[in-house]
């Protein structure tokens, strides 16, 4: 995997992509490419879990934030990225 070694600014332009999406889709997008970062460390050594757990943190919030909005919007898109932050969040409780 290229972050953190060969891609640093990996967080930051997925946190700017986050922080003001242009649609659902890119939203969609930016919380599985999260949701697959998490899943690539579930099983890695502690040492290595270290290294990501700074720069996710900062992530963590954005994640909530589009849920929170997304509450009372049932919409299938709308479900889809609440259930996809919901397993963001197990899986960066189980790392």
């Amino acid at each position: 995997m290229d972050f953190p070694t060969k891609w640093p600014q990996f967080v930051s332009q997925l946190k700017a992509k986050l922080a003001n999406p242009p649609d659902a889709s890119v939203l969609s997008a930016g919380l599985l490419i999260f949701y697959r970062l998490g899943k690539v460390y579930e099983y890695k050594s502690n040492k290595e879990r270290d290294d990501i757990a700074k720069p996710v943190s900062t992530l963590e919030p954005l994640v909530y934030y589009h849920c929170h909005q997304l509450l009372h919007n049932q919409s299938a898109e709308s479900v889809l990225i609440q259930i996809q932050g919901l397993k963001i969040f197990y899986v960066l409780i189980m790392v």
